[in-house]
C-alpha cells in the first residue's frame, strides 16, 4: 500500500495523519512528555523526542511491503532555537514572552519599528524572533555570546531530515529578520540584534525538501525516494 503522511506539530504535541490511496485515514497523536500545552519550558530533547516516537508508532501500523511516498509538514509551532557551533541547544526551545512587548514599544517610539515592518512585511509581535532575540541578547549575554546557530522549529526539522539549516523566503519572512523586498536578510534587523548573516538559515527558493537524507530513526517505509513538503 502506498501512503501520503501529513505532519501537524503543535502545542500539544505530534498528530501524524496517514493516507492510503483509497483515501482513507489513520490518526496518531503524539504529547510532548511533561506538557500540557508546550508554552514554555519545552526543550530540544522533548522536541525530538515526541516526533521520534510518532514516526516509531507510525511504523508499527505499516508492514514492510508498504511505502510513504509523500510527507508533508502542515503546520509547526512557534519556537526559535539558539545553539552553538555544533548544533546544540542553549536553551530551552525559546518562546513568545508578554513581557517582550516594551522592545517593541520602543522600536515603534523611535521610528525602528515601523521601518522593519515595512521591509519585513510582518508586524512586530512578542512570538516574532527578532525580538525573542533582542530578549536573549538583553537579558541572556553570555547565551547570546556562545550562540552560532539560530533556527525556526520549521529549519531545525529540516536539520534533522537532511543535516542543513535553511528556509524558504515564505518561512523567513515570518522571523522579522527576512527584507521582502530585497529578497534578503535584512540589514537593520542583523545590525539592531547583533546577528550574523551565516548564524541564520540559508534561504532556498523551493518548499520541497530535497537533498541526501541523513536521518537514520525514519521508518523503513521512507526513503530516499519520498518527496518532503513543508507548508
Amino acid at each position: 500500500m502506498k501512503y501520503k503522511l501529513l505532519v501537524d506539530i503543535n502545542p500539544l504535541g505530534v498528530d501524524l495523519e496517514l493516507i492510503d490511496e483509497n483515501n482513507q485515514a489513520q490518526h496518531l497523536h503524539v504529547p510532548f512528555d511533561d506538557q500540557g500545552f508546550a508554552v514554555q519550558g519545552l526543550t530540544q530533547d522533548d522536541f525530538v523526542k515526541a516526533i521520534k516516537a510518532g514516526f516509531e508508532i507510525l511504523e508499527s501500523h505499516l508492514q514492510d511491503s508498504d511505502t510513504i511516498e509523500h510527507v508533508e509538514f502542515t503546520d509547526i509551532m512557534n519556537g526559535w532555537m539558539a545553539l552553538d557551533e555544533t548544533f546544540k541547544p542553549l536553551t530551552p526551545i525559546l518562546m513568545g514572552d508578554a513581557q517582550d512587548e516594551h522592545f517593541i514599544e520602543a522600536l515603534m517610539m523611535n521610528g525602528i519599528g515601523g521601518q522593519l515592518q515595512r521591509k519585513t512585511g510582518v508586524p512586530l509581535a512578542v512570538t516574532l524572533p527578532l525580538i525573542i532575540t533582542l530578549r536573549l541578547k538583553n537579558n541572556e549575554p553570555a547565551i547570546y555570546k556562545n550562540t552560532a546557530h539560530y533556527m525556526t522549529l520549521r529549519a531545525y526539522i529540516v536539520y534533522m531530515l537532511f543535516g542543513t539549516n535553511t528556509a524558504t523566503p515564505a518561512f523567513a519572512a515570518r522571523t522579522g529578520f527576512y527584507n521582502s523586498e530585497q529578497m534578503g536578510w535584512d540589514t537593520q534587523a542583523l545590525a539592531l540584534t547583533g546577528v550574523q548573516p551565516e548564524e541564520l538559515p540559508i534561504l532556498v527558493s523551493d518548499q520541497e525538501l530535497v537533498g541526501d537524507l541523513k536521518a537514520t530513526w525514519l521508518p523503513k517505509m521512507i526513503n530516499h525516494k519520498t518527496v518532503f513538503k513543508m507548508h
